[in-house]
């Protein structure tokens, strides 16, 4: 998914912490074996753009003050980093900390490999009422519902247009006001065809066009968070399965892209920067490439606008994830490595520097001042995707069963739906093959 702020280290000093958080605190430091000299940490993640240089950048201003921390990187691409940290874990050679998106959250703290971070929170005073509270959520596990990470990003759905294609029509552009009905009627009115040659297309949906239909129409594909049995096979599901392959099959204004390009996100997003189509249900994670000043969008003006919502729901609805920091368990520098992961995710700097580099930041003021006043402010409406966030954007369910996997199992089923065949036959298939690999999942780790 395109998409995912951290900066100044809190301070720890200054605050009363209760004995027993405390106690948890002194218990965790003393896993660090007593060795004088520097500490080395290795820190994980995958990366993109300029975002290895921001990390580089605030990692050394942070050091410079920290002149016994070492940091050694570890980057590569996401389909890299995440195929290297399986083979980390399993030789027990893990980072001490690393960035990745929540979905193998559940599996990590199932495994016992996720360091608690609970007592640090209360130690760095973290006011979690600052920050999009989609950005929590999925991050805490067990009884007492302890944090195992913290947000560094967060995003969420949009609608992108084509100003030139809406103003060539003479047709108003997307407002709060539209619905899905209002969406169909436009794109049709915005799709030239010939036959079968469509040359311009009114409608694209970008990543997983399965799961913008069941938020726009109040519906999860699994049961909770933490999920223990999937929905898809209920009423809901499939009827909101049925209005985006309508999209496809009933109505024609949209491309069928090929398998697991939504989740690649790099199907109808390509058509909609070349130009060839009038809107795209997007997200937030595509604001920096379409505004990217060399090889952005330049031959079309365009905007955002909220996602249209469905008469049921009356108000817009949308998904996101956070980008998110863990410390492993095994790590033998648990304080060193918290204040570091302090520094470049819940600070201050961490949040205008690194978060910003790599999507919208998990903190407010980062993403309405810093955020808003190098990318946002370049769009018609920048508002939009700040107000999605914080008003109208669920978070992606998140389980032992990581996206690759059951996602991509989705996709590769709802493939023959988007070119007409059954939605309720294809819909209770899945639920039944999602319930079988979350029996698999669990068998294997034990919960």
């Amino acid at each position: 998914m395109s998409n995912f702020s951290r900066r100044d280290l809190l301070k720890v000093s200054g605050y009363t912490v209760g004995a027993l958080a405390m106690s948890r605190l002194l218990s965790a430091c003393a896993q660090a074996t007593e060795v004088a000299g520097p500490v080395t940490l290795r820190l994980g993640s995958y990366t993109f753009g300029n975002v290895d240089k921001a990390y580089k950048n605030l990692v050394e201003t942070y050091t410079k003050t920290h002149p016994d921390l070492k940091v050694e990187f570890e980057f590569a691409d996401y389909s890299t980093f995440m195929d290297k940290l399986t083979t980390e874990i399993a030789a027990g050679t893990q980072p001490d900390v690393a960035m990745l998106i929540p979905d193998s959250f559940p599996k990590f703290y199932a495994q016992g490999l996720l360091l608690d971070l609970e007592d640090f929170m209360k130690s760095s005073n973290v006011t979690k009422s600052e920050w999009y509270p989609g950005g929590w959520v999925g991050l805490q596990f067990g009884k007492d519902q302890h944090h195992y990470s913290v947000p560094l990003t967060f995003d969420s759905d949009v609608l992108w247009y084509n100003k030139d294609l809406f103003d060539k029509d003479s047709i108003p552009y997307p407002d709060e006001t539209w619905t899905y009905e209002k969406m169909v009627e436009t794109a049709k009115a915005l799709t030239k065809s010939s036959g079968d040659n469509t040359t311009q297309w009114g409608l694209g949906v970008g990543w997983e066009p399965w799961y913008q239909a069941m938020a726009m129409f109040g519906v999860h594909p699994w049961d909770q968070q933490d999920f223990t049995k999937s929905n898809f096979d209920s009423p809901e599901a499939i009827e909101a399965v049925q209005k985006f392959a309508d999209l496809y099959f009933k109505h024609k204004v949209s491309p069928v892209q090929p398998p697991n390009s939504g989740l690649a996100v790099n199907g109808a997003d390509v058509q909609f920067m070349a130009g060839s189509m009038a809107m795209l249900l997007g997200g937030s994670w595509n604001t920096q490439t379409y505004l990217d000043p060399s090889s952005g969008i330049k031959d079309f003006k365009f905007d955002n606008a909220l996602s249209p919502h469905s008469t049921k729901l009356g108000t817009p609805m949308g998904v996101g994830q956070a980008n998110a920091f863990v410390i492993f368990k095994s790590t033998k520098h648990p304080k060193e490595s918290w204040e570091l992961v302090n520094n470049v995710c819940l600070s201050d700097d961490g949040q205008k520097t690194l978060a910003t580099a790599v999507e919208i930041p998990a903190k407010k003021t980062a993403a309405e001042q810093t955020y808003k006043a190098e990318w946002l402010s370049k769009l018609g409406h920048p508002d939009v995707q700040l107000t999605m966030m914080e008003k109208y954007t669920d978070t992606v369910q998140f389980g032992l069963i990581d996206e690759n996997t059951w996602m991509v199992e989705v996709d590769n089923q709802l493939d023959a739906v988007w070119k007409g065949a059954d939605v309720a036959a294809t819909c209770k298939s899945i639920a039944d093959k999602l319930n079988s690999l979350l029996k698999d999942a669990k068998a294997k780790y034990g919960s």
